[in-house]
């Protein structure tokens, strides 16, 4: 947490707004990711394409599973989708995002004046 918190305290002594710093820190949190998260849809979007292809590999082969995952695993190699890395994509973009949630909920704490609809980000939402 401590270099995820060291951003949000440099962002924070160069930017004025707290709401400007939160804008800024999702920009460099988000960009850098944004390329995995873009193979992710375009890996879902594929798998969804290949849905009737699927099925039939498992209707042809209903018998012989181990047959039917290695066809899967073809077909999916064919068109270049990795279902794993969907999942490791989405596990990196969790902890990186708790990460920063826990910095930003740390750094609130100091921030003073109004944040939105809020009167101060310190406080508790009124509307809760």
């Amino acid at each position: 947490m401590r270099p995820a918190r060291l951003l949000v305290d440099f962002l924070s002594r160069h930017i004025d707004t707290p709401l400007l710093v939160l804008l800024a820190l999702v920009a460099l949190v988000r960009l850098p990711l944004s390329p995995l998260a873009l193979k992710a849809e375009r890996d879902t979007r594929v798998q969804r394409s290949l849905k009737h292809e699927l099925n039939s590999i498992r209707h042809d082969n209903e018998s012989y599973p181990r047959a039917a995952t290695q066809a899967t695993f073809d077909l999916l190699r064919h068109h270049r989708v990795r279902p794993i890395a969907g999942l490791l994509n989405s596990m990196l973009q969790l902890g990186v995002t708790l990460l920063f949630y826990s910095a930003v909920s740390d750094a609130a704490q100091e921030w003073q004046g109004p944040l939105l609809w809020v009167d101060g980000a310190a406080l508790p939402d009124p509307t809760l």
